[in-house]
């Protein structure tokens, strides 16, 4: 399976900053900002809280076995890098 990756960066308006890539097997682009959506709802922000926020398309890459399951599940896997874990 062949990934493609969508490097996202969202500022809140309390200033948290989240780093984090969108992992999907298409080349999507909106389909990974909803995938994006999705991934901060499930952190408790919303629209209302976003101050700003990006989602490219970064690079392809070989999918390992467990985001390749992942997106055979849920259709996306997210790579968390900075800012994602709450203190």
């Amino acid at each position: 399976m062949t990934i493609k990756v969508f490097d996202t960066h969202v500022r809140t308006k309390t200033g948290r900053y989240l780093h984090f890539d969108v992992l999907i097997e298409g080349n999507d682009a909106e389909k990974a900002q909803a995938h994006a959506r999705q991934y901060l709802l499930e952190k408790g922000l919303t629209d209302e809280d976003i101050a700003q926020s990006e989602c490219r398309f970064c690079h392809v890459e070989p999918g390992n076995p467990v985001v390749a399951q992942a997106i055979s599940q849920q259709g996306y896997y997210i790579l968390e890098l900075q800012g994602c874990q709450e203190d």
